[in-house]
């Protein structure tokens, strides 16, 4: 079971307290559960709130002090139980968020009767069950892991709203999923399957009166220098022959700009522009960079680096795709990302290493969250849930992998072709721009510019037509140091190899001119 987290969800004051009108949420959670293997879905929640478009702040439970709520003038109070085993004892946390009176959302098990009561819903816990999850408006279902035992909603009162369905295999009991009641929220069971997630945006939709739905973004991810361009090349060719418009998050390069192997990955990502992609730079891998001033430097000039030598041959991103913990972190998300519109919030995939780990996400203009599209399917008689025709209550990118061969390309197509329903087309419906440092990326209904220029993607040209080149990134400053130490080192095995080559020379002299003595000394005969 998943354990439960809390979030601090709140519509706008009725007198203004910020100048922001974006609503401010606190998360609050009681553990990440990392030995639960649970951690991604304290990062799933971050994800959908900054989705939602709020701004939020992170909070464990053990160090929430009494008044945080209020002192902080927070629209809205979201909890996450992570960790069921760990029952909350923090007081002063429970007391605030019982009289909070803004947005409060309860996911994961562990409801409160106070919690149950503002909600307008009875509950009950359930031992040793396995449920399929239903949703009647989308006509969809998935079904959920074997649970040992599973809080679930009973009832709830007439002026409540339910959404989705948990039936027992045997078919013969249902449960509502989810209950909505005003600004009160309860989603007895959380996790990042497709269909929880679906029912998760539309519940926060809902405290926060949003009432719009949306089509997927399809996005092909895990592409680098290294990709099998032509694989690459195939898949765009493929949806562009089906009409379907797409995006692709690409790694960058900071470093030896000047191999030609960049050239060939530029060509290739020119060609999925061309083909009616649009180009997301994914976010720097970095091991531990420190949070000294050079080291934020060399953040920004890395970043800067990796647009400069994209645009610089004709290949333009029109945002970043960004791994759920670089949003939550300070220097990463200040001092790595530029100044992103647009953005796919990924889950991790690589090791989570926090520079100055904070909690406060970013908001975006336009943030979708990333949907892997392997957690679109259901054991459920083998039928898939992206067989019915998707709608998201929230911005959603539905992401897949880049395969390396042919055979896994034939699949990753026949899965596409499989999705019923429209993708969203970011030729259409998007306008956006990315400036990192002095560089300006703008892209409007399908036509690029470069600070401030019109631009043309061509299949063969090398350099981006009529733009101003971006700003060149200074070079750090440890760069400069490992430079001078490797020309140093360089002269001194110089140095001593030409010592050590006169010392042979020497020697072999010396050696030779005493052979010659020697050879040379007369013979008396007796």
């Amino acid at each position: 079971m998943s354990a439960a987290a809390v979030v601090v969800v709140a519509t706008v004051p009725r007198t203004p307290v910020h100048a922001d009108t974006t609503p401010k949420v606190m998360l609050a959670y009681d553990s990440e559960n990392v030995s639960g293997g649970q951690t991604g879905d304290l990062y799933a929640v971050e994800r959908l709130l900054t989705t939602a478009g709020v701004r939020i702040q992170t909070v464990n439970i053990a160090n929430y002090r009494r008044g945080m709520l209020s002192r902080g003038h927070y629209d809205g109070v979201v909890t996450l139980i992570n960790w069921p085993q760990l029952r909350l004892t923090n007081q002063s946390f429970m007391r605030d968020r019982d009289q909070f009176t803004g947005v409060r959302v309860h996911l994961g098990p562990n409801v409160t009767a106070n919690e149950a009561q503002a909600a307008g819903v009875t509950l009950r816990t359930v031992y040793r069950q396995q449920f399929i999850l239903h949703d009647a408006q989308s006509n969809t279902q998935q079904l959920l892991p074997f649970s040992a035992d599973q809080q679930v909603i009973t009832s709830t009162t007439a002026d409540s709203t339910t959404l989705g369905t948990l039936t027992r295999q045997n078919g013969t009991t249902q449960y509502p999923f989810t209950a909505v009641h005003g600004q009160t929220a309860v989603m007895p069971y959380f996790t990042t399957s497709g269909m929880n997630i679906m029912l998760a945006e539309e519940m926060f939709a809902a405290v926060w009166g949003r009432h719009t739905t949306s089509a997927p973004l399809l996005t092909i991810t895990g592409v680098t220098p290294y990709t099998n361009m032509r694989v690459l090349r195939q898949l765009a060719t493929y949806l562009q022959n089906r009409g379907i418009n797409f995006a692709v998050s690409v790694a960058g390069v900071y470093t030896n700009t000047d191999l030609p192997e960049l050239d060939r990955y530029a060509r290739t990502l020119r060609a999925v522009e061309l083909a009616g992609g649009v180009v997301l730079l994914h976010n720097l891998a970095v091991g531990d960079p420190g949070n000294s001033s050079a080291s934020r430097q060399a953040l920004r000039n890395h970043t800067q680096a990796m647009v400069t030598a994209l645009a610089n041959r004709g290949v333009l991103p029109v945002g970043m795709s960004v791994e759920a913990y670089w949003n939550q972190d300070a220097v990463l998300r200040t001092d790595g990302l530029g100044q992103p519109q647009t953005v796919v919030l990924m889950g991790n995939e690589q090791t989570v290493v926090n520079v100055d780990h904070d909690g406060r996400g970013r908001t975006f203009a336009n943030a979708y969250y990333a949907l892997p599209g392997r957690k679109l399917t259901s054991t459920k008689m083998g039928s898939a849930l992206a067989k019915s025709s998707l709608q998201f209550a929230l911005p959603t990118a539905i992401t897949f992998g880049l395969p390396d061969s042919g055979r896994g390309l034939s699949d990753l197509e026949r899965t596409i072709s499989r999705f019923n329903g429209s993708w969203q087309s970011p030729d259409a419906s998007w306008r956006t721009q990315f400036t990192v440092g002095s560089t300006t990326i703008a892209y409007n209904h399908g036509q690029w510019q470069l600070n401030g220029q019109a631009q043309s993607i061509t299949a063969g040209q090398s350099a981006s037509a009529g733009a101003t080149t971006p700003a060149k990134p200074r070079e750090a400053w440890y760069n400069r140091y490992f430079q001078l130490q490797s020309t140093v080192m360089w002269v001194f095995f110089g140095v001593t190899l030409t010592i050590m080559l006169v010392f042979i020379a020497v020697g072999r002299s010396i050696y030779r001119r005493m052979y010659r003595r020697k050879g040379d000394e007369p013979h008396h005969h007796s």
